[in-house]
């Protein structure tokens, strides 16, 4: 019977086989980095202010001297120059202190702002002498806002007779901070929850007690962050004053949430090559350097700067020009002194750090000496997503390392792909600063090395016994020689992704290690599943395929079937949960010959068009990637409407953005070749810090006519890419081109359907009469009954015309959605505006007004783009609502008692009962109901109402009367 089974599998395989051909070697392509990072333009003149005299004076050993820099690489820690000292020793201030948070958590900007509006509030005789002492007070002002100093205390600090405060009784700003107070600060400006339940501070400190009882959740707060500690000899001196270094290594112990708040990235590697590009101009040279970082990841890094130089090699800093538009440096500080990217060197450990426009804040050295070492034991883990690789070594001792991308990877003797690398073979690895560099598998003592097969499964065939292998390429395998067989799956040993398994179970795709006997058949199988992951946008859904964009531009009809797994938000879903728009992770089985889907992963609802928007391309930056913009203009119900006075804007725009002109697709380094002072339809997304990231840019020919629809869809054609709107003529064609939003997602033409509700703004061809679609919405019609609450800072105002925020936000269910772009209201015959003494003249409503409206914050009560009221009522988010009490046949007056009051508490993310309240209501308190402007009549006894109020003090801003 066995030699009948052995026929058979040699006639399956002469029948299979034809047209052998010798395998090359796998050779390594060239590395694509995973990102390119640039430097700084300020780079240079921030080392010049950092360079502290008395920290150099301590030498490279001193303890502080790592956190001095790094606050400062931060502009955290400001100096004046090298001549000046950082005053190390000296005792840190309570508005010094203030301002170091403040700035740590990137508030600077904010700061000033509330600074220059209490000096505009100024008396003449009261204003301050310098620009420091101006920025200090908007220091304080945030400190206030958010709940770091009382009222009362910043009232103290804001006194001009600071000489005539009691140092027992008042807050006095020159004064030495406590250690309990900066604890107490830090802890809420970067918010660490307090700690009730204490530990640490009772069971570490023996003079606890010595704290400000209301502090000392914060205090505890600190310590378990390792923020603050005490000394060694037990003692935590929460009353002692600080030195500006103890200050220094405070906030770089809070590295980790400083980012955080910044919004900024850590990463560590080391350089692997520094490379050199000059680029000779007329009267200088162009010397573009790139420093090549393997990161902690594996993945290869770029990191990016350029300088001048002149005939003789100098560098070229006393141009504005050059500074601002071709200098890109580093700040580079852990040797010896700060400095530049002279200061790196290949083999350096470094740390970088980095922000969501990827530019590199700054380069801390960790090391400067390349460590190699090597590794032998058996592979028990392979993580190919992640590049990670676990050996066991004598004695159960296991290791796991990361892999880099590039690594040389040599599997008996022959270079191979990571892919290829499995399970329980041996392996010995070499090893530079923590990162692989080379994995050799190599064959187990006393085996054949022609004993052992690897590559990728084309098919397994258990009826006839044989499973034959892609190379390494994924190219079929009928004409290599790549065929093996086996007599009885059952006595065949298969480990799949480390568990043992039947042969069945072993899948085209996987990557694959063969043992084979004495006599050639396959006693031994270790598969591990051969998959990558790609992330992209659904452009298109069928019932049997989806047409994905990946992040990099590219697009690609998958194939659906029931056995892929779908999820989101770690719960299985359906394939009816995929939408077009829907931002997914695909895990692919993905050779030359084929691609399968094998799991999606739905992304969250964080990839949304926000808005779309008309405007002139004056030029595209590449470097910075932005296109700046002429006479910028928002769709706001089918209507463009002005965002602000500016002239040009600047919108920063997504790598892969995609760019049509004529229904063609272009390349962003076309606009400035051919398209520069074009009109164009421009489609944003909301990117990280609020930011607004172009992601789609449709060019408009001049010489069409444009104009807007608004009805519903009544048929499509989808194969003439054509509809019609149910009280429309004109038959509409949309193209690759058109700019296509449903549910907030950016889809195809083909994912429209019949009954939408289409706002459409189209373009009649000049040369055809067509009308093609530039940019189709669909969602609700676009009349608004309901008036809108924003809040913002007044930038402009044309007098009884309109006026302008710089930025706003919006009331949306009791909560401020804040929105980083300038918006423009309609003042009209109707506008209110109020201050706390009541109506104010619209005439008074202008840039020259007494009462300095330029630079303030107020609340807006708009219809559409129409203000109804403007209210001079402070910023507030406490919310709360209650029943009002009113005895019978009393009116409502200037005071509501409520009963059954709640306040929400946004910590906690719940709603808490509170006492009975009462509330005081404003002369420009605002009151709705039914989304209508509403009057103190329409509240009556029982009413439910919902308040927006400010902090500690109860006096109603916004009230929604809700029955």
């Amino acid at each position: 019977m066995k030699v009948q089974i052995k026929y058979i599998a040699i006639i399956c395989s002469i029948a299979l086989i034809f047209n052998f051909v010798q395998i090359a070697p796998v050779q390594a392509a060239l590395e694509t980095p995973a990102n390119i990072y640039t430097g700084i333009r300020e780079a240079n003149a921030v080392v010049e202010n950092i360079t502290f005299k008395d920290v150099e004076a301590q030498g490279d050993n001193y303890w502080a001297r790592d956190a001095i820099y790094d606050m400062a690489a931060l502009s955290v820690i400001k100096g004046v120059g090298k001549e000046s000292g950082f005053g190390r020793r000296n005792s840190v201030t309570r508005t010094q202190a203030l301002t170091l948070i403040y700035r740590a958590i990137g508030k600077e900007e904010e700061a000033k702002i509330e600074a220059e509006n209490i000096e505009r509030q100024r008396a003449a005789d009261e204003r301050r002498i310098n620009a420091v002492d101006i920025w200090a007070d908007g220091y304080l002002q945030l400190a206030a806002n958010d709940g770091l100093i009382s009222q009362e205390q910043l009232d103290d600090a804001l006194a001009f007779e600071q000489e005539s405060l009691n140092p027992q009784e008042n807050f006095i700003k020159t004064n030495p901070a406590e250690r309990q107070e900066i604890a107490e600060w830090i802890a809420k400006a970067m918010n660490l929850t307090p700690i009730y339940n204490q530990q640490t501070i009772f069971n570490s400190f023996k003079d606890w007690k010595q704290a400000d009882p209301l502090k000392i959740p914060y205090i505890e707060a600190v310590l378990v962050e390792k923020i603050m500690n005490g000394s060694t000899d037990g003692y935590l001196y929460p009353t002692r004053k600080i030195s500006r270094e103890e200050m220094a290594q405070v906030l770089k112990n809070a590295d980790e949430f400083i980012l955080a708040q910044q919004n900024l990235q850590e990463h560590n590697g080391y350089i692997e090559e520094i490379e050199k590009n000059v680029t000779n101009q007329i009267g200088e040279t162009l010397v573009t350097k790139t420093i090549k970082v393997r990161n902690a990841e594996g993945q290869l890094d770029h990191i990016q700067v350029q300088t001048i130089e002149d005939a003789q090699g100098n560098k070229i800093e006393t141009s504005k020009e050059y500074a601002d538009d071709e200098q890109i440096e580093l700040i580079v500080v852990g040797r010896s002194a700060p400095g530049n990217s002279n200061l790196l060197a290949k083999g350096d450990e470094i740390r970088y750090i980095t922000d969501s426009d990827k530019k590199v804040r700054f380069v801390r050295v960790m090391g400067g000496n390349t460590r190699t070492e090597q590794q032998i034991g058996d592979i028990v883990n392979v993580d190919y997503e992640q590049y990670k690789i676990t050996i066991e070594q004598e004695e159960d001792k296991m290791l796991t390392y990361q892999v880099s991308h590039n690594a040389e990877i040599i599997i008996n003797g022959d270079l191979a792909t990571f892919k290829e690398v499995l399970e329980q073979a041996p392996v010995e690895l070499t090893i530079q600063n923590n990162i692989v560099t080379k994995v050799e598998v190599k064959a187990k003592e006393g085996t054949l090395k022609e004993n052992e097969v690897t590559g990728i499964v084309e098919e397994v065939n258990p009826s006839l016994g044989y499973i034959s292998l892609y190379d390494e390429s994924g190219k079929t395998s009928f004409n290599l020689l790549r065929i093996y067989h086996f007599l009885n799956p059952a006595y065949v040993k298969v480990i799949r992704n480390g568990e043992s398994v039947d042969i069945d179970d072993v899948q085209q795709g996987d990557s694959i290690f063969l043992k084979l006997d004495d006599e050639g058949y396959v006693s031994e199988i270790a598969a591990s599943q051969n998959y990558i992951v790609k992330y992209g946008t659904v452009m298109t859904k069928n019932p049997t395929s989806v047409l994905v964009r990946y992040d990099n531009g590219t697009q690609q009809l998958l194939d659906i079937n029931n056995e892929i797994f779908i999820s989101k938000d770690r719960k299985m879903e359906n394939y009816a949960a995929i939408n077009p728009g829907n931002r997914i992770k695909m895990i692919l089985h993905q050779t030359e010959d084929f691609t399968t889907i094998k799991e999606i992963v739905i992304e969250k609802d964080n990839y949304t068009i926000t808005n779309i928007y008309k405007a002139h391309i004056n030029y595209y930056d590449a470097y910075d990637s932005f296109v700046l913009l002429e006479g910028l203009t928002k769709l706001e119900h089918g209507k463009w409407v002005l965002t602000g006075s500016k002239a040009y804007s600047e919108i920063s725009v997504q790598e892969n953005a995609e760019v049509y002109a004529a229904n063609s697709q272009r390349s962003l380094q076309d606009i400035n070749k051919y398209y520069v002072d074009s009109e164009a339809y421009i489609a944003v997304e909301k990117g990280l810090g609020g930011e607004e990231i172009a992601v789609f840019i449709s060019l408009i020919n001049s010489d069409d006519k444009e104009k807007s629809y608004e009805d519903e869809i009544e048929t499509i054609t989808t194969g003439a890419r054509e509809f019609k709107m149910d009280t429309q003529y004109e038959t509409f064609t949309y193209t690759n081109g058109s700019i296509i939003v449903k549910n907030g997602k950016l889809i195809t033409g083909n994912n429209l359907d019949e009954n939408d509700h289409a706002i459409v703004i189209a373009n009649r061809s000049d040369e055809d009469g067509e009308y093609y679609a530039g940019v189709i919405t669909i969602g609700e019609e676009s009349t608004e009954d309901s008036l809108l609450v924003y809040r913002g800072r007044i930038e402009e105002i044309n007098e009884e015309e309109d006026f302008t925020v710089e930025s706003f936000a919006q009331l949306d269910d009791m909560e401020w959605d804040y929105s980083n772009t300038p918006k423009t209201f309609v003042i009209t015959r109707d506008t209110r505006i109020l201050d706390e003494n009541g109506v104010v003249n619209n005439r008074e409503f202008n840039e020259y007004s007494d009462k300095e409206y330029i630079g303030r914050s107020v609340t807006i009560l708009a219809d559409g783009q129409e203000a109804v009221m403007i209210a001079e009522a402070p910023y507030g988010e406490d919310n709360i609502k209650g029943e009002v009490y009113l005895n019978y046949g009393q009116k409502a007056d200037d005071t509501l008692s409520l009963k059954k009051a709640k306040i929400y508490d946004i910590e906690e993310g719940k709603w808490e009962e509170i006492d009975d309240l009462d509330i005081t209501l404003r002369e420009d308190t605002i009151l709705l109901k039914n989304g209508e402007l509403a009057t103190k009549s329409q509240i009556v006894r029982g009413a439910k109402v919902n308040i927006l109020k400010k902090d500690a003090i109860d006096e109603a801003l916004i009230i929604i009367i809700e029955n």
